[in-house]
């Protein structure tokens, strides 16, 4: 007997120097119980589990990393997740195991070297493994070398990556599609997962949280917003990464048209590595546009493919009704009205935006008791003239929230002032060609002014509506009648003062001159320049010039 022992024991040892597993696995998954034959493999799987647990608690310790990576730790996680068929609860341990040692670089890196990326899209994704999977992908997304390494492997990675992550965001589990949309929110500004995120029509299930808490609050059901708005709120996030790289890759497009033509090329953006979508990034870029005479005719002379996608997913109407129904005092509502007028920041730097906002006064009447100014509410201007008068009070003391207030006026000002660059353009205050497109835009109602579908072709009863300049010069002379592209955007910026003007704009843009509201000195002031800015832009309009 003891003979068979010793030799059991170094069949034992012998299996564990060739196994690529950690000695404490091995011998939790060789180990076999007395006095229950019948139930070894069962108790075999809970000691094995019993191990994985104790692993995972102490994976996001630095001083666990070591002695984890020198006993193979990561070689081990691969083949657990190779090993985990017909044991549904084995790959949500495991996976859990991975979510907690993913907190170290190292860690990550290794594991893309070695398969992990792969073996992790080969789980399924079901109930039990969505939340382990959607914490290991934004886990994953965390980390920039890793992911760098993850977006350069070969097709079809990339977009089984990506085709993972939207199957996740609409799981029944609440955590899966939090942690979903915060992958997104890190992993949409690699190019490479950005044009799968397009070919997988991404954008509408990105938006579909949105939408869905944008109904909830029509319909009053306040009380099913306790997990949706989170979901919402990350979704929000992505959508605004999402925008901002589309809008550094149509500048970069354009810059480097530029250059080609005027001295040495720009360096290619390599697909697996991250664009810079950081605020100063988008920021400078903004400043070019309003510096730069060249880059911002070309701006708007340039079809940017995008904003065909916004218009087909109604995106400015859902963002406008986002912000017209966000409850106050509420602080993930207001961080969604934020990045909702961040993304209209952006997407107003060019003209077809634009229309969709002062021409939206037929949307869905308010709810009754929903908004306390929600009969007032009806038109895209006056949403944005209430944010940027109440900046959506946040929970901090009741004080409105200065950066909503100030972003609110920026896109007012996109909509009713042209930038420096574009000032050649333009006709002059009070010359016939101004004083024409102030007069059409004047007598057309708003609801005139709605922007065409894609492919419908523009009726010669509509020459005086603001054109559509994503077609070219060439398009917006022949189509809608203007001589110039000039004409043709001082039409589109008159019909937005006419809009402000309607909705009760000056005494708003008056009453933050004269604000009064609790703000720091530095946010008091950019408050104030921006409403001199779209002060100065309604003064162009000789209809509003001598309002006393």
């Amino acid at each position: 007997t003891s003979g068979g022992t010793a030799g059991e024991q170094q069949q034992q040892q012998q299996q564990a120097a060739e196994s690529p597993l950690p000695p404490m696995l091995v011998a939790a998954a060789a180990a076999q119980p007395e006095g229950f034959p019948d139930d070894v493999q069962q108790l075999r799987l809970k000691r094995l589990i019993g191990v994985i647990r104790c692993l995972t608690c102490t994976g996001e310790y630095v001083e666990a990393l070591a002695p984890y990576l020198s006993h193979q730790g990561v070689e081990c996680c691969c083949v657990l997740l190779q090993a985990w068929q017909g044991a549904g609860v084995l790959l949500n341990e495991v996976l859990q195991m991975v979510c907690s040692l993913l907190a170290h670089r190292r860690f990550g890196e290794l594991l893309v070297e070695l398969g992990g990326v792969q073996l992790l899209l080969a789980c399924p994704r079901t109930p039990h493994s969505s939340m382990g999977l959607s914490l290991a992908l934004f886990g994953l997304a965390s980390l920039p070398l890793a992911f760098e390494r993850t977006c350069a492997l070969p097709p079809p990675v990339p977009s089984q990556l990506v085709a993972a992550a939207l199957s996740l965001l609409a799981a029944s589990s609440d955590a899966a599609r939090k942690n979903a949309a915060l992958f997104f929110d890190s992993a949409v500004h690699y190019p490479v997962l950005l044009e799968s995120f397009d070919a997988a029509e991404g954008l509408h299930r990105l938006l579909f949280p949105l939408g869905h808490v944008a109904q909830l609050l029509q319909a009053g059901h306040i009380t099913e917003l306790r997990a949706e708005k989170q979901v919402a709120y990350h979704a929000s996030r992505a959508l605004l990464q999402y925008v901002r790289a589309h809008f550094v890759l149509h500048m970069t497009s354009l810059q480097r048209r530029l250059r080609d033509a005027q001295g040495p090329p720009l360096a290619q953006q390599q697909p697996h590595k991250p664009l810079n979508t950081s605020a100063a990034s988008v920021d400078e870029l903004i400043t070019a546009l309003s510096t730069d005479p060249k880059l911002a005719e070309a701006f708007v002379r340039t079809r940017w493919p995008l904003l065909e996608q916004l218009s087909e997913q109604n995106l400015v109407p859902l963002i406008l009704e986002l912000v017209r129904a966000a409850p106050a005092e509420e602080r993930y509502f207001s961080d969604i009205c934020l990045y909702c007028l961040e993304v209209l920041q952006l997407i107003t730097l060019s003209p077809l935006p634009r229309r969709a906002i002062y021409g939206s006064g037929s949307g869905p009447a308010p709810r009754s008791g929903s908004h306390p100014h929600s009969q007032q509410l009806r038109s895209g201007m006056a949403i944005l003239l209430h944010a940027a008068s109440t900046g959506n009070v946040t929970p901090f003391y009741g004080l409105a929230d200065p950066e909503i207030i100030a972003t609110a006026l920026q896109v007012i000002c996109n909509c009713v002032t042209a930038p420096p660059a574009l000032a050649y353009l333009l006709p002059a205050p009070g010359s016939t060609a101004s004083s024409a497109a102030a007069a059409a835009a004047a007598d057309k109602p708003l609801e005139a002014h709605q922007t065409p579908q894609p492919g419908e072709l523009p009726s010669h009863s509509d020459a005086a509506a603001p054109p559509a300049l994503e077609l070219g010069p060439s398009a917006v002379q022949a189509s809608r009648g203007w001589q110039s592209l000039g004409e043709a955007l001082e039409a589109s910026y008159a019909a937005a003062r006419q809009a402000v003007r309607t909705s009760n704009g000056i005494r708003v843009l008056l009453m933050l001159l004269q604000s009064r509201q609790h703000l720091a000195p530095a946010a008091a002031d950019r408050v104030r320049a921006l409403s001199c800015s779209a002060v100065l832009g309604l003064a162009r309009d000789s209809s509003i010039r001598h309002i006393p």
